[in-house]
């Protein structure tokens, strides 16, 4: 019988920026929102 080996707590983190998310919801990280309202912002400038 294998011996269980438990899994590293790890926090899911951003892939662009590497900030924690929370792991409850998958919300987008505060620099992706920021740039995410930024680019939506630059959209609207531009039509």
């Amino acid at each position: 019988m294998r011996e269980w080996i438990e899994p590293p707590d790890v926090e899911p983190v951003c892939p662009r920026h590497g900030c924690a998310l929370y792991p409850a919801r998958p919300i987008p990280c505060p620099e992706c929102e920021i740039e995410a309202e930024e680019e939506e912002a630059d959209h609207y400038e531009r039509d």
